[in-house]
């Protein structure tokens, strides 16, 4: 009985310390496609973030592709991203997005860690993945699952260490991910029959 009980803990404590690290969630759910955004970097802060009132078009999609709901007036606000580390170990920040009112949060989430911009030309591309926190139902019939990611084409930029702000046609989008049983559920469920099949074995052998 001692047997047992020590392999269902090692069990339940490998599927908890291994989770921490699984984020195997397909991005095939929802998405929002944002249009007209400008982002800035600030050489001297080396923060990256949206420049004031961002004004943008924020449309709502179903994982089918299908139009969900439009915003012709709604607002994009990016907390800064440090990127004193690097283009490609910035840290920090998230996003949320408002309705015309720039008080009604429709879409909103944390990003994680290891933000990056990659240069190519007089474009840049954004890039993070992203804890979507909240979405209004109430305006927006779609169910955002996290982690998602947070990706933004930039227009007209230099990374070369000076300031930038992209041009007006800068566009960004949210991947939300798909709804699946969550890993921590599956692996206890493993771990706990996998602790049964020991002890049934090593009981077998000893009768």
């Amino acid at each position: 009985m001692k047997k047992f009980i020590l392999s269902l803990i090692v069990g339940l404590s490998v599927a908890f310390f291994s989770t921490k690290t699984v984020q195997a969630l397909p991005l095939d759910g929802p998405y929002a496609s944002i249009n007209q955004s400008q982002f800035v970097y600030d050489s001297t802060t080396k923060q990256f973030s949206t420049v004031a009132n961002n004004s943008v078009v924020v449309e709502f999609f179903d994982a089918n592709g299908n139009d969900i709901e439009a915003f012709y007036n709604a607002y994009l606000q990016l907390d800064p991203i440090d990127f004193s580390g690097g283009f490609s170990a910035g840290t920090g920040g998230g996003f949320t997005i408002y309705d015309s009112d720039g008080s009604t949060v429709i879409l909103a989430g944390n990003f994680g860690s290891n933000s990056e911009i990659t240069s190519s030309g007089g474009d840049a591309k954004f890039e993070s993945s992203v804890i979507i926190s909240f979405v209004n139902t109430g305006l927006v019939s779609a169910d955002f699952n996290p982690p998602g990611q947070f990706s933004a084409t930039l227009g007209n930029v230099a990374l070369d260490g000076s300031s930038f702000t992209t041009a007006s046609s800068a566009t960004a989008e949210i991947l939300s991910s798909a709804k699946v049983p969550e890993p921590t559920s599956l692996l206890l469920l493993g771990s706990g029959l996998a602790g049964f099949a020991i002890w049934g074995r090593r009981r077998s052998k000893a009768n």
